[in-house]
């Protein structure tokens, strides 16, 4: 049997009725989600940018570090170039999904 449009009326009207006071009364909370989404997106990239420098800045102080013990001869040539090699390693896997573009 065919479905009348005479009956789904009621309740569609109910429906957008509901609709209609739901966001009658959250106007302002909506807005206020909507301004902040937008205010996340404008600064993402910022955030991921400052971030990636931590990053960095805290790999160069490590290596340096180490380097300097090296030099001291208190960690060995070995622990050295395994920990550059481990560190290398992790930018590769950090930087996948800047330069891939993909995100697994």
């Amino acid at each position: 049997m065919p479905r009348d449009a005479e009956d789904e009326e009621p309740q569609d009207d109910e429906f957008i009725k509901a609709l209609k006071e739901f966001f009658t009364a959250y106007k302002d909370d909506i807005g206020t989600i909507i301004r902040a989404y937008g205010k996340n997106i404008e600064q993402g990239p910022k955030l991921k940018f400052e971030g990636m420098l931590a990053i960095f800045g805290l790999l160069v102080v490590i290596i340096a570090a180490i380097g300097y013990l090296s030099i001291l001869r208190i960690v060995s040539g070995d622990a050295v170039a395994f920990l550059i090699g481990s560190i290398v390693g992790y930018l590769f896997s950090f930087l996948r999904h800047y330069v891939v573009g993909v995100a697994a």
